[in-house]
């Protein structure tokens, strides 16, 4: 009887014991997405169409700015003709003078809302542009080096990208602030709501050292509902953020 040669036994395979290596260009598992020829022709395309809308997000809180302070002028001309024409009846460049200012005050406080829109629009581009340079990283690791702003869309990583830094003290992050366009329209706006407050005080009867008194603590008032309403705004827009390249250091949370 003829009997076959006895196969060798079967082994098991040994399972890995960490965990698999990066995948590569070659690799089943690397996104095919990646090695698309025309990958990086639509994401500069993309990243172009942001730079287009951040400059439109500058040159919007530019006009916006200029044509509150072109307000504040005309306002002020036509309130200093006034003046001269109606010496002999204060009561009524009192009422005039309130009524410009009130309205004036209102165009500022609707300016500050919009430009504090426009940096959040600008912040969402920002945002959009840390993630292309996270795909160009990912296309390309090498270039990662050459990039001055940062690659990741959270918050962090676009706050980054405006050159703010946490180890930085926030009194200077807040004088930088102040110093935006949103800042100086919130600062000349709220002495436009003191100027109210002391017309107002003397239209009532008060001392001229009370009005200055009250025109203070009113311009401070304002500007601290201001400061305040730029702040939650911003807040409640950066709440909103949707991040799929979370900043692999950011603090528990996202908070800064």
């Amino acid at each position: 009887m003829h009997e076959g040669i006895p196969s060798a036994p079967q082994e098991r395979p040994i399972e890995p014991s960490g965990p698999p290596p990066p995948a590569t260009a070659s690799d089943p598992a690397r996104d095919a997405t990646l090695d698309d020829p025309r990958l990086l022709t639509i994401l500069s395309t993309e990243h172009w169409s942001l730079l287009s809308a951040r400059g439109l997000a500058y040159n919007e809180a530019f006009v916006r700015a200029g044509m509150f302070f072109t307000l504040l002028a005309t306002s002020l001309v036509a309130i200093s003709f006034l003046a001269n024409a109606v010496e002999d009846a204060p009561e009524t460049l009192v009422v005039v003078a309130a009524f410009l200012l009130g309205l004036v005050f209102i165009v500022g406080v609707l300016t500050t809302i919009r430009i504090v829109g426009c940096n959040i629009e600008d912040a969402n581009a920002m945002q959009g542009m840390n993630r292309i340079r996270n795909g160009y990283v990912q296309i390309v690791p090498g270039v990662a080096p050459f990039f001055v702003t940062d690659i990741h869309d959270d918050n962090y990583g676009v706050a980054r990208s405006y050159g703010f830094k946490p180890a930085r003290p926030a009194v200077r992050d807040l004088v930088y602030g102040l110093s935006t366009s949103a800042g100086l329209v919130a600062i000349v706006d709220a002495i436009v709501g003191g100027a109210i407050g002391a017309v107002v005080a003397i239209w009532l009867g008060a001392s001229l050292g009370a009005s200055i008194v009250i025109g203070i603590v009113t311009a401070v008032g304002s500007f601290v509902l201001l400061f305040l309403l730029a702040i939650w705004l911003t807040l409640s827009a950066g709440k909103e953020t949707v991040s799929l390249y979370p900043s692999p250091d950011a603090p528990e949370g996202g908070g800064w």
